[in-house]
C-alpha cells in the first residue's frame, strides 16, 4: 500500500482566493485554445510554490549564471516557436488563398462549364488527371521531403 502523503490546509484571505481564481480562469482560457485539460487549483498553487522556491534558490546562487541560462533558454524557445509560427502562418495563407481560388474557380462559368448532373460530376474526381500529375510532380520537385510524407493522400492509379 502506498504511503499516505501529508495533507495541509491553509486559510487564505479573499483577495488571495480571487487571485487564485483569476489564475485558474487564465489557465482555462489558454488551454482551451489547444484542447488541453486545464490545471487544477492544487496544480496552480504547487506551481506558485515551485516558482517561489526557485527564486529563493536562485538568490543563494550566482544570479548572473542563472540569468544567462534563463535568457539562453528563452531565446532558444523564441527561435523554435517563431519558426513554427512562421510555418503555420504560411500554411494558413496558402489555405485561405486556395479556398478563395476554389470559390472563384467553381463559381465562374467562364472558366469552368456549369456542373453536369451530380453523378457525372463525381466521376470526374475519380479519373486520373494530367493537371493533378503535373502539379504533384512540380510540388515534389520543390518540396520533395514534405510531399513524400503526405503522398499517402493521393488516389491510387488505376
Amino acid at each position: 500500500m502506498k504511503k499516505e502523503k501529508k495533507v495541509l490546509s491553509f486559510r487564505f484571505k479573499d483577495h488571495i482566493l480571487e487571485k487564485i481564481d483569476y489564475l485558474i480562469q487564465q489557465d482555462a482560457r489558454k488551454t482551451e485554445e489547444f484542447g488541453v485539460k486545464p490545471r487544477t487549483r492544487t496544480q496552480i498553487i504547487e506551481d506558485a510554490i515551485q516558482d517561489y522556491y526557485l527564486r529563493q534558490i536562485d538568490g543563494d546562487r550566482d544570479p548572473d549564471i542563472v540569468e544567462r541560462i534563463s535568457r539562453m533558454v528563452s531565446d532558444a524557445a523564441d527561435v523554435r516557436f517563431g519558426s513554427i509560427k512562421r510555418i503555420v502562418d504560411e500554411i494558413l495563407f496558402l489555405v485561405i488563398k486556395h479556398d478563395i481560388g476554389n470559390k472563384m474557380f467553381f463559381r465562374s462559368n467562364n472558366i469552368l462549364p456549369k456542373c453536369p448532373e451530380k453523378s457525372k460530376a463525381i466521376s470526374y474526381f475519380a479519373e486520373d488527371s494530367a493537371w493533378d500529375n503535373a502539379l504533384q510532380e512540380y510540388v515534389s520537385q520543390r518540396w520533395g521531403r514534405i510531399v513524400a510524407d503526405i503522398n499517402y493522400t493521393r488516389r491510387p492509379n488505376k
